[in-house]
């Protein structure tokens, strides 16, 4: 094992290590529920969901009701969060090749209660060596005269075909982490690094947006479906290779954008994955909330979907997103255009005139830049003023006045300094 990959492996052990509360004696059964714990300096332990933690506080779900701890109030704390954080890095330095880091990631995993990460780790395993007996032993699978087996729907699947077994629709793989459920007729590894791909997203989105505007974990299950053929694709008016419906919380993609791509992987389909998925965690972390008063305008709802969009980088299954890197595409469709909109009319599009067919790329385009400008433009002078709105935003008030009141601007100076920002940086 390389020193890179036992770093790894020991930093996660250590971030996953039993709390003075600890776990049962002989670690959690397979499927147990392993609930967060904090234990407070007079020893009182509560068990939980942990939903929020600050420098100042943590925030933790019992029976449907958070309770806000101090943090010198807190002896120690397991958080399956904190371990899930931890397991997203290690896996950056863990090479794919490595089975046995992987194995033992996907033990510790188990430990955590993280068993739907835990399960991708091991599916990965037995889709390289399909004969591994830990990693198969482990997942429950059967052994029939030398040849492992799992069970698919109905029937027993060779492992040797995982790798290119692929279903229709309706003998999909069904695949769980901590936050969503992923059904899907893609071959099994590019399901598994859409899987991880949506966990990398989320925490990308709290890393921008959790502190600031204080928001807590989705504890509400997560439900996407990648469709690898277009016939099983619910199509939606208008030929979208993708969209969120809020009412079910279900994402769905079409996958076949991919077939040009690597064989078995997501292709140009991971860039509407990111793209839709943000925009159900918008809803989810603002209507789905016990207070449900946040509201989203389009412009900021299509704003923020591109920027999360356009900062995607590396290969699927260890996504990155470095967020603020310029989208030359969305930038030069505002840099370009012909008669840009000013900012009032940005700011008060609805859902419609990002579905119209008329100059639908400048619409994006200028959503896209509105939301960079705030973030990075004239040296992140805005982004203070842009929280702030945010903070608005999700309380329900995200009107063109609070824009403009939050970021304390002289209108015309604010324009023409968002209009440069994006021609600079738009035509290179």
């Amino acid at each position: 094992m390389a020193r890179a990959t036992r770093v790894a492996v020991a930093l996660l052990l250590v971030a996953l290590a039993p709390s003075a509360a600890g776990m049962h004696p002989a670690g959690p059964r397979d499927g147990d529920e392993v609930p967060d714990e904090i234990v407070l300096a007079g020893g009182k332990t509560i068990s939980g969901r942990i939903v929020f933690e600050s420098a100042d506080e943590v925030a933790i779900l019992v029976r449907n009701k958070v309770k806000s701890y101090a943090r010198d109030e807190i002896d120690s704390m397991r958080s399956a969060s904190q371990a899930l954080a931890a397991l997203l890095k290690a896996l950056i330095e863990v090479a794919p090749a490595d089975l046995e880091a992987r194995l033992d990631l996907a033990r510790v995993a188990r430990e955590a209660g993280l068993h739907g990460e835990a399960e991708l780790l091991l599916l990965g395993i037995v889709v390289q060596q399909p004969d591994h007996d830990a990693a198969n032993t482990l997942l429950g699978h059967r052994n029939r005269r030398d040849v492992w087996q799992r069970k698919h729907g109905s029937k027993w699947v060779d492992t040797d075909d995982l790798a290119t077994h692929v279903e229709d629709w309706g003998d999909r793989w069904v695949l769980s982490t901590r936050h969503y459920e992923l059904r899907t007729n893609l071959p099994l590894p590019a399901a598994i690094d859409a899987a991880w791909d949506l966990e990398r997203l989320l925490a990308a989105y709290q890393g921008l947006l959790g502190a600031e505007l204080e928001l807590h974990d989705v504890t509400e299950e997560m439900f996407v479906q990648v469709h690898a053929d277009t016939a099983s694709y619910p199509q939606p008016t208008g030929g979208r290779s993708g969209y969120y419906e809020p009412g079910s919380r279900t994402l769905y993609v079409d996958a076949t954008l991919g077939a040009e791509g690597r064989a078995g992987s997501l292709g140009a389909a991971n860039r509407v994955l990111a793209h839709e998925g943000t925009h159900q965690l918008l809803h989810m972390t603002t209507q789905r909330t016990t207070k449900a008063k946040g509201l989203v305008p389009a412009w900021l709802d299509e704003g923020l979907a591109v920027y999360f969009e356009s900062a995607r980088v590396g290969r699927d299954g260890t996504a990155l997103f470095l967020l603020g890197e310029p989208s030359l595409q969305h930038l030069r469709a505002h840099a370009l255009a012909e008669k840009p909109y000013d900012l009032n009319r940005i700011l008060t599009m609805d859902t419609g005139d990002f579905l119209a067919s008329a100059h639908v790329a400048q619409k994006y385009g200028q959503a896209y830049s509105l939301v960079h400008f705030s973030l990075h433009g004239d040296d992140a002078a805005h982004r203070p003023g842009f929280f702030g709105y945010l903070k608005r935003a999700w309380e329900g008030k995200s009107s063109m006045t609070e824009f403009k009141r939050n970021l304390a601007l002289k209108p015309d100076d604010f324009e023409e300094r968002w209009h440069l920002h994006a021609k600079r940086l738009g035509r290179g």
